[in-house]
């Protein structure tokens, strides 16, 4: 989180923001990450949000130092930390190739050099492959499988089945998962209240948390392989 932090402090600096505005997108950063009530599903686990958050604002950081000044050392920092970013949160690794994509874009877009943007192009892609690959080449050996994570059908899955929504539980979707300090007033704003994702409610389905009182009855009906006996998606 302090990594984070640094991050998004000198972000804003780089893009010409004052002092205060810049503390101030620190102070909001942290708001979102680290409320009290996401602290132990931030932080206290293995999940990768924060972890991705950081090592995406670093890498931002430095492509934009990068091609700001026109220099070539950062955009190998910058493959190597969106290469990381790609083994924590797989589905990076296309943000990494539309990067890769835009920047002689923009190299024509502001009139610069073609030829010098392309290598800035090879090198974040070079370096970012030195990070990624090894790691696709394991899994190809160990799993038979040539890929970064092998999680696409299970999210599928889940997709497929939260395309079942009612209407109701949709729009309620944006309460019910918005980060804070944004479900409070959105709960208020589409008129939910806290107990519409308590047993009974009407966005029960909704409610994944550890703590819901279904929630050991959706485990027992996921450990048995019957998912038509969950409460919850």
């Amino acid at each position: 989180m302090a990594l984070l932090a640094v991050a998004v402090f000198l972000i804003c600096r780089q893009l010409g923001l004052p002092f205060s505005l810049a503390l101030a997108g620190v102070i909001l950063s942290n708001l979102l990450l680290l409320d009290s009530e996401y602290r132990a599903y931030m932080l206290d686990n293995l999940t990768t949000e924060s972890a991705a958050a950081a090592l995406l604002a670093v890498g931002s950081l430095l492509l934009s130092l990068a091609i700001g000044r026109g220099t070539l050392l950062p955009v190998v920092f910058a493959g190597i930390f969106f290469g990381l970013l790609t083994l924590v949160k797989a589905a990076f690794l296309y943000v990494t190739i539309g990067i890769v994509a835009v920047i002689p874009v923009l190299a024509i877009w502001c009139r610069r050099s073609l030829g010098f943007a392309t290598l800035q192009t090879a090198l974040l892609a070079l370096f970012t492959a030195l990070i990624v690959l090894p790691w696709m080449i394991r899994n190809e050996i160990s799993v038979g499988y040539f890929g970064v994570a092998g999680r696409g059908g299970e999210v599928s899955h889940n997709r497929a089945v939260m395309d079942l929504m009612t209407r109701d539980e949709l729009v309620g979707s944006i309460y019910a998962w918005a980060p804070y300090p944004f479900n409070g007033p959105l709960r208020r704003l589409l008129g939910y209240s806290k107990t519409d994702l308590e047993d009974g409610g009407r966005l029960q389905r909704l409610n994944d948390s550890g703590t819901a009182a279904f929630a050991a009855r959706d485990a027992e009906a996921e450990h048995a392989g019957r998912p038509q006996d969950a409460v919850s998606f």
